[in-house]
């Protein structure tokens, strides 16, 4: 991965909820009419009136649709994950045994050679 797609990656991570966020406030399309009117009248009333609409698609974007996808991406991870020890376990149960195996060999090979020695010792 390069260092221009990282930024681009992390630019829009930025770029597009504000885009998403801002754009219907400004635009004054994320609360009713009547809120609208109300603010007109009292320019210091702060409060945040969002509409259904606006509340469903932007919660939706902003959480809904990206929780999902990080669920589904963590367990597509933790299944590689799990499928990976596995094989390494299976892996390493092999070595383990051709290690025993070897290791076992060699000492049966140590043993009979000291028994031909030793055999050999007495009939000097």
């Amino acid at each position: 991965m390069t260092h221009r797609t990282v930024r681009v990656m992390i630019g829009s991570i930025w770029i597009l909820p504000s885009f998403l966020s801002f754009t219907p406030i400004f635009l004054g399309i994320y609360t009713t009419q009547e809120y609208l009117e109300q603010r007109r009248q009292n320019p210091e009333l702060c409060d945040f009136v969002p509409n259904t609409v606006y509340a469903v698609v932007s919660s939706s974007i902003s959480f809904w649709i990206p929780a999902i996808v990080m669920i589904v991406m963590y367990s597509k991870i933790f299944r590689e994950a799990l499928r990976q020890k596995r094989a390494l376990s299976s892996t390493s149960a092999c070595l383990v045994l051709q290690h025993v195996n070897s290791t076992s060999r060699s000492a049966n090979h140590r043993r009979s050679y000291r028994a031909e020695i030793t055999q050999n010792v007495r009939l000097l």
